[in-house]
């Protein structure tokens, strides 16, 4: 399944949330339209959630 959302504006907890409450596996595809800064920092920073 392919699903879409907006900009996150920084905040992955209701993405975090939707993809647990669906139970996405790796065969969905969740795309994240908007400056949704992945990796900004490219330190663990980006690992915190």
């Amino acid at each position: 399944m392919i699903y879409y959302t907006g900009d996150i504006h920084g905040d992955p907890y209701e993405v975090i949330q939707f993809c647990d409450s669906k139970k996405l596996t790796e065969q969905d595809t969740l795309v994240l339209l908007g400056d949704v800064g992945a990796n900004y920092y490219r330190n663990r920073r980006d690992t915190g959630i």
